[in-house]
């Protein structure tokens, strides 16, 4: 590592229109003259806009390095958090060291935190001093081509196996697992692209001699001596392109909040130096994250298009004989097709007919699926199970029928989830993520052998072009309408004119 100075993955942004900051959930545009400038995006993607207290943010971000960065799961190792029992030999802990260990529990995650594969990550998602920050994600589409270059600057020479650059597109989901006092970690991977190119290798040159090397570097336009034993000192530069399959699923952010389990599909490319070691430890690689997003028009979904409507009624007696009154619920959403980032119109009726006091009525937006590790019925699973931000209100005394019509936001930052890249549509390439949304509304009251809840489905797009043609068609009656009315006005100026002469210049309503 000491001998690396430089070593990034650098995307060319000239055809991308869009970056993402998952740290401050900003969308940065191109700008209108079509090309990216470095201060536009300098001091992005830092953890400095983000209070240190704020756990369930932090957490989000923490889970975001770990897909993107390659890291197992967000737990320490194991070894770091044995108790170790003093021995003779050493002095006991005073108090100030004690509190200080304690403190250091306490602190918030890093991604020094996280124990990776057998690689050495190099870098920091910190690091702001390059074109593209590595917290800001370059966002595709499906059939484009992802365009840059590897920079490695050595301030040795530097000896290694290969080097290697990967480009993945994977479903990635861990289980973890207890069998008897052992605790195991079943990780499956379901890729929908996985290309890897050799951008430097060590071949044997036994026309020289049988223990001397001999380097290549390849698709790059200048290479150093093909018989240099080492990599040489100095910075080198390679060239890549990938296209991204036509039918390259969505990215997913994690939808598992845990620190041993995670569920998410990424796309990423990953640089590996092979130092040829015989444990293959100690290769180095950096990473670079990219999203894919796909566009679902929900005006295609003619079977969500209409109005949702859900009742429900119960019978608050425990006893068959000793009835309580009934309790009745009625909930409503315009139509279960919504685009995702928009806010929720529920209509909800309450008529308590029963003796006592419904304490709480709540409603969210619920995203609940599961993660498996294999398309089996009987396969380990993860549930998915996040929630947007509630309303609620209460209590509802006996004998009121209150209505209320609330806005559900899209907001699941309690959740530790980024609303605005949550999956849209139906995840049909994948066989260990489903998911589905839903409104649900639940009462609260004491007496009931369970609370009461409805569930009303949602079909989340990622844009309306029926709202666009009803906005067009909207701006094209307005501007009719403003035309009729300029021609009324000056007819009504002619007419002044004329001395109010009406019958030589009539409006164009009296032909309507």
């Amino acid at each position: 590592m000491e001998k690396i100075e430089k070593f990034e993955i650098q995307l060319d942004l000239t055809d991308c229109e869009l970056v993402y900051d998952y740290v401050t959930k900003e969308e940065i545009r191109r700008p209108t003259s079509g090309v990216w400038s470095p201060l536009l995006l300098e001091g992005k993607g830092s953890l400095k806009p983000i209070p240190v207290n704020d756990e369930a943010e932090r957490t989000r971000i923490s889970l975001m390095d770990n897909c993107i960065m390659d890291t197992v799961f967000m737990e320490k190792k194991v070894v770091e958090n044995k108790v170790k029992e003093a021995s003779p030999s050493s002095p006991p802990k005073d108090e100030a060291d004690e509190k200080a260990d304690d403190a250091k529990d306490a602190r918030p995650l890093k991604a020094t935190d996280f124990p990776s594969t057998d690689d050495l990550i190099f870098g920091n998602p910190e690091d702001i001093d390059n074109h593209l920050p590595r917290r800001l994600l370059p966002v595709y589409k499906p059939g484009d081509k992802v365009k840059g270059h590897v920079i490695l600057k050595l301030n040795d020479a530097l000896g290694a196996e290969a080097f290697k650059l990967n480009f993945v597109g994977q479903t990635a989901v861990n289980v973890r697992f207890y069998k008897k006092s052992e605790q195991k970690d079943n990780t499956q991977y379901e890729k929908f692209a996985n290309e890897t190119r050799v951008l430097w290798a060590r071949t044997s040159d036994s026309g020289r001699s049988q223990t001397s090397d001999k380097y290549s570097l390849l698709d790059t336009p200048e290479s150093p001596s093909a018989f240099c034993t080492e990599m040489e000192a100095g910075e080198h530069k390679f060239y890549f392109d990938f296209d991204i399959p036509e039918d390259a699923p969505q990215s997913i952010p994690p939808l598992v909040i845990s620190s041993v389990n995670f569920a998410h599909l990424v796309w990423r490319l990953k640089a590996k130096i092979h130092m040829g070691s015989f444990f293959k430890v100690g290769n180095i690689s950096t990473h670079r994250g990219l999203w894919v997003a796909r566009e679902y028009d929900i005006a295609t979904m003619t079977d969500s298009l209409l109005p949702v409507i859900v009742e429900e009624s119960v019978d608050t007696g425990i006893m068959p004989f000793k009835k309580g009154g009934k309790l009745k619920c009625k909930a409503s959403i315009p139509r279960a097709a919504h685009v995702r980032g928009h806010s929720v119109q529920l209509k909800l009726e309450v008529d308590n007919q029963s003796k006592g006091e419904i304490s709480k009525v709540q409603a969210y937006i619920r995203l609940q699926g599961r993660a498996r590790l294999s398309d089996q019925k009987l396969s380990l699973s993860n549930k998915i199970h996040l929630k947007s931000e509630h309303a609620i209100e209460g209590p509802v005394g006996a004998g009121m029928c209150p209505t209320y019509e609330w806005t559900l936001p899209w907001d699941w930052s309690d959740s530790s989830a980024d609303g605005r890249w949550l999956p849209v549509g139906q995840l049909e390439e994948s066989k260990l993520i489903d998911f589905k949304y839903e409104v649900v509304v639940k009462l609260s009251r004491k007496g009931l052998h369970r609370t009461m809840e409805l569930c009303l489905p949602l079909t989340v797009g990622s844009y309306d072009s029926g709202a666009s043609r009803e906005l067009m068609e909207g701006f094209r009656e307005a501007l009719e309408t403003h035309e009729e009315n300029r021609d009324e006005e000056h007819w009504l100026e002619e007419k002044a004119e004329l001395g109010g002469t009406r019958d030589l210049f009539p409006p164009l309503s009296d032909f309507a």
